[in-house]
């Protein structure tokens, strides 16, 4: 008897989208779409906050990966020095406009900031707004890292 295979549609864990049916990528026996959804999902259960998963089912949303060396500009004082909304001691606080925020995921994410990067203070989102404001100890964290 021939087997017959039937089309088993298999969705991305993180943003629902469908993943390839010969050889989605497999972590802690989820499926993912893509290395960008698994990269966030690890970045969520390695700091415990995957009950943001909790929140509804497949809520990720993926967007193009940016490259590496965008916002190196930051490291430059005369710049930085100019976008801080407090510069004094160790202790910097800046906000920024970011007008693609576009989900939970993100949300999430940035809220979270201070458990993935270990200068962060504090990180508040506006989404109204798309703003987020940060703050950080600027000798363990840089205004790029932000």
């Amino acid at each position: 008897m021939a087997e017959v295979l039937v089309d088993q549609k298999v969705v991305c864990y993180h943003c629902g989208d469908t993943c390839s049916p010969y050889a989605p990528i497999v972590f802690e026996d989820k499926p993912f779409c893509c290395n960008g959804c698994k990269t966030v999902y690890q970045l969520l259960s390695e700091n415990e906050l995957c009950t943001y998963y909790d929140l509804e089912k497949n809520p990720g949303i993926k967007i193009k990966a940016l490259p590496q060396k965008r916002f190196a500009y930051l490291d430059n004082p005369a710049i930085s020095d100019r976008l801080l909304d407090f510069n004094e001691g160790a202790i910097a606080k800046v906000h920024f406009y970011i007008p693609k925020i576009h989900c939970s995921s993100c949300i999430w994410l940035l809220e979270n900031m201070y458990k993935l990067e270990k200068g962060i203070i504090t990180s508040r989102v506006n989404f109204l707004k798309k703003e987020i404001s940060i703050s950080y100890y600027k000798n363990e964290s840089s205004l790029k890292d932000c």
